[in-house]
This record gives C-alpha cells, sequence and structure tokens, in this order.
C-alpha cells in the first residue's frame, strides 16, 4: 500500500471526526504491508501546540521509524497554514510562526511517507460564528514540504535504496 493509498482509506474519517468532534487529534498512524499491521499514535492536544513539544515529538517519530521499519507513516494535524511562495509574506513571519500571521488559514494537514518520499496533503477548515467546523477538499501538496514533520524516513531511506 502506498502512502497516497492509505491516505484514500483514511481521509472520510478525517473529515467525520473534524466536522463532528470539532478538531483532529495529532496522530500518528503507521503500516507494515508485510503483515498488514497498523499501530496508531495519538498526540495529547494540550502538549502537540507546544514548539518544543513538537521538536520531541519528531525526534520520537524518526526514532521509531528507524528501530521499527513500516513500511509508510501518515501523521494527520491541525495546522496554521500560510499559501504563498511571496516572499514578503514569508518575511511577516516573525519568531512566533505562522500562529500569529493575519493571513493564516486553519487547515488539516496530512503527511504520507515511506522510505521513497513524502507526499503531503491539506483541506481548509472554515468556522461558522458557533464555531462549528466545516472541513473543504483536500488538495494535494505534492513532496516539495519542508517543516518538522517532513521528510522523517531519510535517514531509513539512504539504506532502503
Amino acid at each position: 500500500m502506498t502512502p497516497n493509498d492509505f491516505f484514500e482509506k483514511i481521509r472520510p474519517q478525517i473529515k467525520e471526526v473534524m466536522e463532528a468532534e470539532g478538531r483532529v487529534p495529532m496522530t500518528a498512524f503507521f503500516l507494515w504491508n508485510k503483515t498488514s499491521t497498523i499501530k496508531l499514535l495519538p498526540i495529547p492536544e494540550a502538549l502537540s501546540n507546544d514548539a518544543s513539544f513538537k521538536d520531541l515529538i519528531q525526534k520520537v517519530l524518526r526514532n521509531f521509524i528507524q528501530k521499527e521499519k513500516p513500511d509508510l507513516m501518515i501523521l494527520v494535524m491541525e495546522v496554521w497554514m500560510l499559501k504563498t511562495k511571496n516572499q514578503t509574506e514569508m518575511d511577516r513571519i516573525g519568531p512566533e510562526g505562522i500562529s500569529e500571521h493575519p493571513g493564516r488559514d486553519e487547515a488539516v494537514f496530512v503527511t504520507g511517507e515511506n522510505a521513497f518520499g513524502t507526499t503531503s496533503w491539506s483541506a481548509p477548515i472554515s468556522r461558522d460564528d458557533s464555531g462549528k467546523p466545516t472541513l473543504g477538499e483536500f488538495e494535494n501538496l505534492g513532496t516539495d514540504i519542508k517543516g518538522r514533520f517532513a521528510h522523517l524516513f531519510m535517514t531509513w531511506a539512504d539504506e532502503v535504496n
């Protein structure tokens, strides 16, 4: 199974959880194709918003991938996104990050990764006056993704290739 195949299987559940619960917990799904084993690791919401804890999560995920050698990982999280390639807009991002940028958008971000690469998707979240969310359509963002949770398979990929 590819990251795209696995994403297509869980995409309806992501939408269902977002619209029923008002949020999507940060969760990592791991798949071993040979045994069809799936493990998931939910990340506590209170901790997932802290930058130093996000760095720790990244290290734990990378370590888990290197030791357990899953065939793929899907990471689901709510994020603030800034969709621009305009350098002036990028320069407006201060030390606090995108969360304080006036042009930010709330989204669900999904990264699918295996030893051969990373693919990411995002879907905008809109909220009505009461705060009830609606999840928009997912857009494939491609493989040129940067950030702390991108390319977690890199070290293991070097061993495989």
